[in-house]
């Protein structure tokens, strides 16, 4: 009997330690693509509904990106930076190329939406580039960045030492919003 009750227990035990690293290995699903993020980063992957519960009622830091967009190579490992330095628990990034855009339910007409007013507009209609990082205090956008830095080509090079320091700044300042 007291062998069949520690078996039981060391199975509970392995089946709640693989649970947690599941539940946070997802947590990190897509940032492996990012190449230079660091290994332990505060950036943490979430699917569109949290994303919108965040724009709509909550207070952090959103990055729209994705990993095959040379900006949001640029971009993801200095949003990570400076969330570190300002000690913030998590910075969300939603995978927008992962976004549904047919039927009922098509999320990236949505997300469209919430951001309307914060988003490039052509052809007199809103239109997502990324990367945009949205600093949201209590449901309310207070500030976003689209980009990296105007001098800055991703497609020609990687960013300078004082372009990531202008970067730096600017999220900063963005990421001080939330709080």
């Amino acid at each position: 009997m007291k062998k069949l009750l520690t078996g039981l227990l060391s199975c509970l035990c392995v089946l709640a330690l693989v649970g947690c690293y599941s539940q946070d290995e997802k947590s990190y699903e897509g940032l492996d693509e990012y190449e230079n993020l660091s290994k332990n980063p505060v950036v943490q992957t979430v699917k569109f509904d949290q994303a919108k519960s965040l724009l709509t009622e909550g207070s952090g830091v959103l990055i729209l990106s994705y990993s095959a967009c040379p900006w949001c190579q640029s971009a993801m490992p200095v949003v990570d930076e400076v969330a570190k330095e300002l000690s913030l628990d998590h910075v969300y990034y939603l995978n927008v190329k992962e976004l549904t855009r047919e039927g009922e339910n098509n999320e990236y007409d949505q997300l469209v939406e919430l951001l309307r007013d914060h988003l490039v507009v052509e052809n007199g209609e809103p239109v997502m580039y990324v990367p945009d990082v949205f600093a949201v205090k209590q449901g309310e956008i207070v500030g976003h960045h689209l980009g990296t830095t105007d001098e800055h080509d991703a497609n020609e090079r990687e960013m300078t030492d004082a372009e990531k320091e202008e970067l730096v700044k600017i999220y900063t300042e963005l990421f001080n919003k939330t709080k």
